[in-house]
């Protein structure tokens, strides 16, 4: 009995430490920015807006959840907001100039 409770106990404690996000800060820009832009591009088409944001999530092989988890884990850490904003300015700035 006591084995089984602290093999247990041990697989608890090993799922829940388990806090890092596996969507990065740059990835998590990355679909921030492309999101952003489809949201000014399909504005007034909504089936279209939704059908390219599933092929963002595509694209960075991520889930909308796993990329909402990793912007709330960033919600109170000012330094932490400012790393990613740095890093979708800088994404940004790249399809500027690759599409100008």
């Amino acid at each position: 009995m006591g084995k089984h409770f602290l093999l247990l106990l041990l697989v608890l404690l090993i799922s829940t430490c388990k806090n890092e996000p596996s969507v990065s800060k740059d990835k998590a820009a990355r679909v921030f920015v492309d999101l952003l832009v489809l949201k000014e591009k399909y504005y007034f088409e909504k089936d279209s807006l939704l059908t390219h944001q599933k092929k963002v999530f595509e694209k960075y092989a991520t889930s909308r959840k796993e990329y909402e988890a990793a912007l709330a884990k960033l919600e109170n850490n000012e330094e932490e907001w400012n790393v990613f904003f740095d890093a979708a300015e800088k994404y940004l700035d790249s399809l500027r100039k690759s599409n100008p």
